[in-house]
């Protein structure tokens, strides 16, 4: 399944809760994987990578989070 979003429709137009984000951010980087925020938010390939990232995690709240992103990335998609 395709998770790509255009970062201008993701987030910039309805933005994503910030709590969701910075939990998605620490629960990364508990993993050893380090989220650059703002990048997150505006480049799509490089928030595909993280999604993918953490859906292959053994971590469940984060999988769980990134598929809260995942299908907020998704309901945006289909409303455009």
């Amino acid at each position: 399944m395709n998770t790509r979003c255009v970062p201008s429709t993701w987030m910039q137009e309805q933005p994503v809760d910030f709590l969701l984000l910075v939990d998605f951010k620490w629960l990364m980087a508990g993993q050893g994987w380090w989220v650059d925020l703002t990048r997150l938010q505006r480049d799509a390939a490089y928030a595909d990578g993280c999604i993918a990232s953490a859906l292959a995690s053994r971590c469940e709240p984060l999988r769980q989070r990134a598929e809260d992103l995942q299908s907020r990335c998704l309901d945006l998609a289909v409303v455009h």
